[in-house]
């Protein structure tokens, strides 16, 4: 909520949020459990791949990291 008022021009503290019922935001009001992941390994991986396309193509786009990341099958990205 704070990110899209200021992206507006308001000046919103989130901690007012829980201050006035009225104005609550939805995650405020939810109840949810959240669960902190570290995902630190694949990001090395991430960044692995990438600079080893980038050394060995010159170039690579998202999409063929993406494909590369969820093992697919194309032809492609095999013979790559």
């Amino acid at each position: 909520r704070t990110l899209l008022l200021e992206y507006f021009g308001e000046q919103y503290l989130s901690s007012q949020c829980k201050k006035y019922i009225e104005t609550r935001c939805d995650n405020c009001c939810s109840v949810a459990q959240t669960k902190l992941v570290d995902f630190t390994a694949l990001v090395k991986h991430v960044i692995s791949l990438v600079d080893q396309l980038t050394k060995q193509f010159k170039s690579a786009t998202i999409n063929q990291v993406i494909d590369i990341l969820k093992g697919s099958k194309q032809r492609a990205i095999k013979d790559a």
